[in-house]
């Protein structure tokens, strides 16, 4: 099969963040294998972007792809190959860069100069001959690395997982061209709602802390408080609530739970968005947002979001009312449900966890187990005990996190906590197994073979036993989705619909009015199919719901 690499230099007019609504190509540079040039004749790299017997090599292949979507064709891009992408699976832990420069001189031994980058932003007119050149070396050794990855990969059985990752390349292309809709009258809206509510959640935290929040009139400043902004300071008030930790982030907070818990992230949230300046990122061309996915932006394999970071809109339709569907059309939002649970009882193969997971209510069959009571109903706040619980025990939480994660006393908890280490024995063995795997490999991986990898694991394998158990469950949740998005794309192409957001384990696409339901019965189908192409033992249920707003 031919290889070819491909490379374009553009403008950056604003000076911070090519687009291509704003900006212009400046040249594509190809390397065939046997010849490395500039080329300007569209019609036969339409043709190359089209043929899947031709493997096109990128880095950073979305950024190119949607300046060649917008400026030039309406293409359907296949076989890609993303040596940015690739590089930061096959590192994934590691912290090395994976720019184009340090991947180049990782795998090539050559030192490629950036010096005259800057010089293409405001460019207009022919190239120099500096430039050209500039152009032409960044391809040069695209098939080289291309040839070394590969390699790679198939050495470590994760071809199906970079197969998945870079099909996907060009469906984030067209995400971030296509961008979602913004109502800068409802952000007014929120925002002032926002600004109000910020004192009422930081005091609750504080209280929840058990921090007095007192202002003293001689220091001149609240006394007793906790620092909700410093990790240090977070991280020793939460031990003292009884919680096991080593990190604060928001993931590791979630899967924990709590009154406590929950006021931090409640402040966390409303903080966060207040920094938020949504309205400057509208496209004054498209008069929509077009944020920035990065695909393998966490270790884990999951998305990240910046410019802006919709990861962090929170959930309630109040929020979210700001992101419209363009006019004439819906938002399709769909969602796993207990997504990582069902991973867990698929990965530990944990007898009573699948078949709690059979149930349409996995959180409320765990709490009629848990207390043995089967009058137990969805409003029952033991069924929230049970959810909050949940992932701190198989995650290898001790009876202190389990206590505060399930805001009861140690002696309340105890009775609780023995009956889960009975009810899912299977769970908690498979747990403390990928401990000790990840100490004898120094890695850990997801059903679909990717990898995460902990150099440090050696030296205090300690640290690492709740991520061991965590990592696996959560990269493979963030390669269900994202073969769902794979799957949705393809099978969408006959309606007037496209994708325009992931979050978490959320896809929104935006289908034509008439179309929306139909579109909606696609896309779940399509991401209970990409659960069951991991997840063996039982179903991984999704929903979908139609709204005018990106919605829950």
């Amino acid at each position: 099969m031919q290889v070819m690499a491909i490379d374009l230099e553009t403008t950056v007019r604003d000076g911070k963040r090519a687009s291509p609504y704003v900006d212009e190509i400046l040249a594509i540079a190809v390397n065939t294998g046997t010849d490395v040039h500039l080329t300007q004749d569209l019609e036969w790299l339409e043709r190359v972007l089209e043929d899947s017997d031709i493997v096109k090599v990128f880095h950073n292949g979305a950024f190119d792809l949607q300046f060649l979507m917008h400026h030039m064709f309406d293409v359907s891009v296949v076989n890609v190959w993303d040596t940015m992408i690739v590089e930061r699976m096959l590192t994934a832990g590691t912290n090395l860069s994976c720019d184009l420069g340090s991947v180049v001189d990782r795998r090539c031994g050559v030192r490629l100069s950036k010096d005259i980058r800057k010089s293409f932003m405001q460019h207009s007119g022919e190239l120099s001959l500096q430039q050209r050149q500039y152009a032409l070396n960044d391809v040069r050794h695209l098939l080289q690395v291309h040839a070394g990855q590969k390699e790679q990969v198939s050495a470590r059985g994760m071809d199906d997982i970079v197969r998945i990752e870079n099909e996907l390349v060009p469906i984030i292309a067209e995400m971030e061209l296509c961008g979602i809709g913004f109502d800068p009258a409802a952000w007014d809206e929120i925002l002032a709602e926002e600004e109000a509510r910020l004192p009422e959640l930081e005091a609750e935290a504080q209280r929840q802390l058990s921090a007095s929040f007192e202002f003293d009139i001689f220091a001149g400043q609240f006394v007793g408080t906790v620092n909700l902004n410093s990790h240090t300071q977070l991280l020793s008030a939460f031990r003292a609530k009884g919680y096991e930790l080593t990190s604060t982030s928001e993931d590791d907070l979630r899967h924990l739970g709590g009154p406590a818990v929950e006021a931090v992230l409640a402040y966390r949230e409303c903080a966060g968005f207040l920094k938020w300046d949504y309205p400057k990122y509208v496209n004054p061309v498209t008069q929509r947002i077009h944020p920035d996915f990065v695909q393998t932006g966490a270790d884990t394999g999951r998305f990240s979001c910046k410019n802006p970071n919709l990861q962090n809109v929170p959930k309630e339709a109040r929020f979210r009312r700001m992101f419209v569907a363009r006019s004439e059309h819906q938002l399709i939002t769909a969602d796993y449900a207990q997504q990582e649970l069902r991973v867990l009882a698929e990965l530990s193969g944990d007898r009573n966890l699948l078949e709690a997971c059979r149930q349409s209510d996995v959180h409320l069959a765990n709490a009629r187990l848990i207390f043995d009571d089967d009058t137990i109903g969805k409003d029952d706040p033991r069924r929230n005990t049970a959810k909050n619980t949940g992932f701190a025990l198989a995650y290898g939480a001790g009876l202190k996190t389990f206590a505060a994660s399930a805001g009861l006393s140690m002696s309340d908890a105890k009775s609780a906590y023995e009956q889960i280490k009975k009810l899912y024995p299977e769970a908690l063995t498979w747990g403390r197994d990928a401990w000790v795997r990840l100490r004898q490999v120094g890695y850990t991986s997801t059903i679909g073979g990717r990898r995460r990898y902990f150099p440090g694991v050696a030296d205090a394998p300690g640290k690492y036993t709740t991520v061991a158990r965590n990592s696996p469950v959560q990269g493979t949740s963030a390669d269900m989705v994202k073969l769902a998005m794979v799957l949705i794309h393809d099978r969408i192409r006959e309606f007037n619909a496209r994708l325009v957001l992931c979050v978490h384990d959320e896809i929104v696409v935006e289908a034509a009015v008439g179309q929306a339901k139909e579109v909606a019965c696609v896309v779940e189908q399509a991401m209970k199919d990409a659960g069951a192409y991991f997840v063996k033992a039982i179903p991984v249920p999704a929903k979908a719901v139609i709204a005018d707003t990106w919605t829950k």
